[in-house]
């Protein structure tokens, strides 16, 4: 999978997940999620937190909760929003308390999903010379954890903001709520960017 998924593409993910569940095949479904947004969430995780030790607890916590939640999962959203705010929710639980992680019923090696995620976390525009991407990435750590998120997800996996705003904010069952902060988070992206070209000319 590239690293800007289209929007048929993703259906098609969301389909097969979708399937797999409506056939019992909670394992499978949760298999897909894994494989196929697994590296992106990752990467969202590691943005959130800003530690590559840190994400590697909670990308495991957040494999085990969506093994376990997916099959109480109602479908009143896309399944890749949902599972942006099951990963949003475990590291949420690792900043407040690290030492004392959930206890887990089941061990690691059971969860039948694997994950090969490597390479490199964040948004970094490739036509950026070096010396240039070293400065941005500097600049950017400086950011808010949710305003490197906001580059993550829209400028790095091209998210849709509808989705966006679900995985950075959470559920928002209401429509209209959701349309009003659809436009809070364009706004407040664009300000991002402006804030960021602002620095990187000043640097």
């Amino acid at each position: 999978m590239t690293q800007r998924t289209t929007t048929a593409a993703r259906g098609d993910i969301e389909a097969s997940i979708r399937a797999a569940c409506e056939d019992g095949q909670y394992q499978r479904g949760a298999t897909i999620l894994i494989q196929m947004f697994g590296p992106q969430i990752r990467r969202f995780i590691t943005a959130r937190v800003g530690s590559h030790v840190a994400a590697h607890e909670i990308f495991s916590d957040f494999t085990l909760d969506v093994w376990r939640g997916l099959p109480g999962f109602g479908w009143r959203c896309p399944v890749r929003s949902w599972a942006y705010t099951v990963a949003r929710n475990a590291a949420n639980r690792y900043v407040v308390a690290p030492h004392r992680r959930a206890a887990r019923n089941i061990a690691l090696s059971e969860v039948p999903v694997q994950s090969h995620l490597d390479g490199d976390d964040g948004f970094t525009p490739n036509y950026l010379r070096p010396e240039v991407k070293r400065r941005f990435r500097a600049l950017r750590e400086q950011l808010s954890p949710t305003e490197r998120q906001m580059l993550e997800l829209r400028c790095d996996r091209g998210m849709p903001w509808r989705d966006l705003t679900l995985a950075v904010e959470g559920q928002i069952e209401d429509p209209s709520d959701l349309a009003r902060a659809t436009a809070r988070m364009r706004k407040r992206f664009q300000l991002v960017k402006e804030k960021l070209r602002e620095q990187l000319l000043a640097a």
